[in-house]
């Protein structure tokens, strides 16, 4: 519990070998692979254990996360990803990690782009969120706009989120049903009441919301430098 781990994210599943050799990792990948899997090698990087082999590992699966042949299904599944987030966040109060327009959003975009382009441009592989939307920005694949939009959102809502957590010590991204509850969490952001809150939330959300419809759309855009 202090360490969460979903060993259902192993290669085959609940039916895997709860370790792999770097031999059979490789055979997986390379002939099993999935593009939600590759999504989340794009965040991996070494916790704990032997540095050499976590190193090792990384060189191993970078040709699967990073492929030089990616094509517009990539786009689908990622869109596909998507609608299953925001079918499991349900009809009830706001989910800022799930729900339309949230931290799943955000992360949806930099990933798909990272997939797209990464296998060409190195200067976008990239572990972590904020400096990945910097670098595609940089690299012309989402706007000025689009980077401070998506850049400002994840950062209030992962506010939100440690918030929430903080207060019912336990893993949790809804938002408080409870209007009380609702204002005690819009005071420890800083803001003067509940409907203050909805009202920064309500325009993030759909801004954000906004970018990711678009999902994939940046793959006909010209890069920088390309007419």
């Amino acid at each position: 519990m202090v360490f969460r781990v979903d060993l259902r994210l192993r290669p085959e599943g609940q039916a895997g070998a709860i370790c792999n050799s770097l031999a059979a990792i490789e055979s997986y990948y390379e002939s099993f692979g999935r593009t939600w899997e590759r999504q989340a090698l794009l965040r991996a990087r070494h916790a704990a254990g032997d540095a050499w082999l976590g190193e090792a590992f990384g060189k191993t699966v970078e040709p699967f996360v990073y492929s030089r042949s990616t094509s517009t299904s990539t786009i689908e599944d990622v869109r596909s990803l998507r609608r299953m987030f925001v079918a499991k966040s349900g009809d009830g109060p706001w989910n800022v990690k799930l729900s339309a327009g949230g931290i799943r959003d955000v992360e949806l975009v930099a990933q798909v782009l990272q997939l797209l382009y990464g296998g060409r441009r190195r200067e976008l592989r990239e572990r972590t969120t904020l400096p990945a939307l910097h670098k595609l920005g940089l690299a012309g694949l989402l706007s000025g706009q689009e980077t401070r939009t998506l850049g400002e959102a994840y950062r209030v809502w992962r506010r939100i989120e440690h918030r929430l957590q903080l207060e019912q010590g336990r893993q949790t991204h809804a938002l408080p049903a409870d209007g009380l509850e609702l204002a005690c969490l819009a005071r420890r952001l800083g803001l003067a009441s509940a409907e203050e809150l909805g009202a920064a939330i309500d325009e993030r959300r759909r801004a954000v919301s906004a970018i990711a419809d678009t999902l994939g759309a940046a793959w006909a855009r010209p890069q920088a430098g390309q007419r």
